[in-house]
């Protein structure tokens, strides 16, 4: 499809059922998102430095250079090799639109999601050539949802990149329906992700007919705040032979 159809599709679909800003209700927004304008997208915090490249952590303004560790990972390492985030969890626009995707069955919020992580160099670069594995929902809370958004955002991705040469495997499954991690301290949340995930049938495929060649697996989720579920998963995976194993989220949340 060309680009001058997709902008008449474009045009006739504003008229007949017109966008609005997310964050500020601005009508048919234009600009490189879907959802959120021009003066919204510009209150995004990209990461583009101040963070741990082991842990994800911030420890510093975003004009520091990244570091190799930080007190965080060296009183705890996580199992997984690297850690980034694209963005600082907390505009307005950003939080509506995961929240739409979460809880609201907003499935057009995941294209703007995957741009905010395109728009970030570090982050498309952090992606580059992996095989991506969606953080899974357990089976009751996938029914009640119908998709799973870190997928659905990790596949956009993937759509909008192709030059990124990702792929994406669902290598985990969740086998305990655990709480929300949103009220917990750390120690909570560590406790209550331990033992949630097992290795899917897929992942011990591709152990056995990529045996020569195990590729590089990045964790994909949503946020990320004390990374206790992305390390669970990354012990799972370390545990049945993927040796390379990273963590990306598309916010941090401090």
């Amino acid at each position: 499809m060309n680009t001058g159809f997709k902008n008449l599709l474009r045009l006739c679909a504003d008229f007949f059922a017109p966008r609005e800003c997310m964050a500020c209700g601005k009508t048919n927004p234009k600009g490189e998102f879907g959802y959120l304008c021009p003066s919204c997208a510009a209150k995004i915090y990209f990461i583009r430095g101040g963070a741990c490249l082991r842990c994800g952590e911030i420890v510093a303004s975003n004009n520091a250079p990244f570091v190799q560790s930080c007190s965080s990972c060296a009183l705890e390492k996580p199992f997984f090799n690297r850690a980034a985030s694209a963005c600082l969890y907390g505009d307005k626009g950003s939080e509506r639109l995961l929240f739409a995707l979460k809880y609201g069955g907003g499935t057009f919020a995941a294209a703007d999601l995957a741009r905010m992580v395109l728009k970030n160099n570090n982050a498309a670069n952090f992606l580059k050539g992996a095989l991506l594995c969606p953080v899974p929902l357990h089976k009751s809370r996938l029914r009640k949802r119908n998709y799973n958004q870190s997928e659905l955002i990790a596949r956009k991705v993937a759509e909008l990149a192709p030059f990124l040469n990702i792929r994406i495997a669902n290598l985990l499954e969740r086998r305990r329906n655990t709480r929300t991690q949103t009220s917990l301290d750390k120690a909570q949340r560590a406790a209550n992700v331990r033992g949630a995930f097992s290795l899917s049938a897929g992942a011990r495929d591709i152990l056995k007919t990529e045996r020569n060649n195990i590729p590089r697996v990045v964790i994909f989720d949503d946020v990320m705040t004390t990374s206790a579920t992305a390390s669970e998963c990354a012990k799972v995976l370390k545990r049945a032979g993927f040796e390379a194993v990273d963590c990306f989220c598309v916010f941090k949340r401090l």
